[in-house]
């Protein structure tokens, strides 16, 4: 089972905890079992170098950990105007549609259950970093029974423009959201992170176990905890608790109903 999968069934609260409880453990054990298992007469030398690791190492994995949080943040802000935007096209093709007359009914038909079922069955699909099958064959016959209009030859080409463009539009769009549902931030940037915990971790075992230093260093490490939770947490924008919605495409459909 992929290790996501595990972590996005917990909530939000869970996460923060196990990753800040995770830190302030290891924040107090590194340090006892260094203090017992290396020579004690070195405990002073060891210290100071230790200490200036830490300067050196701590405000970079800040640093770092703050900018790769940033990206996360950025990546699901991106995700919700793409649901925003896709919403805005089944708006506007259903509106290119209805110019087609009468005829345009059973087109319309199909993209409203095309969005129902992207609703009901394809966002349960994606918080489990799935794709739903029936909703993407739903798509492709809706797509195909679209670009069929153009066998009509009584259509305006102003008309048949209208409706494939906003075809197109709703194509790449779809096509935007699943990748963005399906991948997380680029590998590199856990691998960096995750080298630099490592470093901060043999760091910490060259502190001689003393609460003055451990309680500073306990906190500093919880506070690194409470960034990295919220990056899993947002790392994928369509999965666990704080996922994004599929609110505007519902507003889209009950909008669409009317006409």
């Amino acid at each position: 089972m992929p290790f996501t999968d595990v972590i996005y069934r917990f909530s939000n609260n869970i996460l923060v905890v196990i990753f800040v409880s995770a830190a302030v453990t290891a924040s107090v054990l590194l340090p006892l079992i260094g203090t017992r298992l290396l020579r004690q007469e070195q405990a002073t030398a060891r210290a100071g170098f230790a200490l200036d690791a830490f300067k050196l190492i701590g405000p970079v994995i800040a640093i770092f950990t703050a900018f790769t949080l940033l990206q996360a943040i950025n990546r699901y802000r991106e995700a919700e105007t793409l649901v925003l935007r896709e919403a805005t096209e089944i708006t506007q093709l259903d509106r290119a549609l209805r110019r087609l007359g009468p005829d345009a009914a059973p087109l319309r038909d199909a993209l409203a259950a095309y969005g129902q079922s992207v609703v009901a069955q394809e966002w349960p699909a994606l918080k489990k970093g799935q794709e739903s099958a029936a909703t993407q064959t739903l798509f492709n016959t809706l797509i195909e029974s679209i670009h069929a209009v153009h066998q009509r030859m009584d259509i305006e080409a102003t008309t048949r423009e209208a409706v494939d463009d906003a075809a197109d539009e709703l194509v790449d769009i779809r096509a935007l959201r699943l990748n963005a549902a399906t991948t997380g931030l680029p590998a590199i940037f856990w691998h960096v992170l995750g080298s630099l915990i490592v470093l901060l971790a043999a760091e910490a075992l060259l502190f001689r176990f003393d609460w003055n230093l451990v309680v500073p260093k306990a906190g500093y490490a919880a506070a690194i905890a409470l960034l990295i939770a919220l990056l899993v947490i947002l790392d994928y924008p369509f999965r666990g608790e704080q996922s994004v919605g599929a609110e505007p495409i519902t507003r889209a459909l009950t909008h669409i109903a009317r006409y």
